[in-house]
């Protein structure tokens, strides 16, 4: 006679904890129901069947009948959306400099030229750029942004 159900081989290799938890389960189980008889452990199976759905109907009927529920509604898209059509909109903001910011922004780049001149100069120079590398571009661009943007 063959049997029912076959022995499956996993052949996904699931954890082996998993495997070993699932056979000390499986060992606890057999150990509490070894001294039952054949009735009690029916009588016990249904009782476990009954309560399950009892309190299964009891969760589906207070979701169909109950009115506490909020109702959620369903309209129509609006507006049609392409993926590729898609507008960003990115928000300029003024940014405006007033006219010291402009004189002080100047004149730091006309201090960190001239200490190009003398040897010491260099050496302080040369670490300010190491430290700060995009500061002489930064300053170059911060002021021909305020060139164009300002009438004379």
């Amino acid at each position: 006679m063959e049997p029912w159900f076959k022995k499956r081989i996993n052949s996904k290799g699931t954890n082996r904890y998993y495997e070993l938890l699932k056979q000390k389960w499986a060992r606890e189980m057999s150990r509490i129901t070894s001294g039952l008889s054949r009735e009690k452990l029916i009588v016990f199976l249904l009782v476990f069947t009954g309560l399950s759905s009892a309190i299964s109907l009891v969760i589906l009927y207070r979701g169909l009948v109950s009115g506490t529920s909020s109702v959620i509604s369903m309209d129509r898209i609006s507006e049609r959306i392409q993926p590729h059509e898609r507008v960003i909109k990115i928000e300029r903001k003024s940014f405006f400099i007033s006219p010291a910011e402009y004189k002080s922004i100047t004149g730091a780049r006309q201090y960190l030229d001239s200490l190009k001149a003398s040897a010491e100069g260099k050496t302080s120079y040369d670490n300010i750029m190491h430290r700060r590398p995009g500061l002489l571009d930064s300053l170059i661009f911060i002021e021909n942004y305020y060139k164009s943007n300002v009438k004379e």
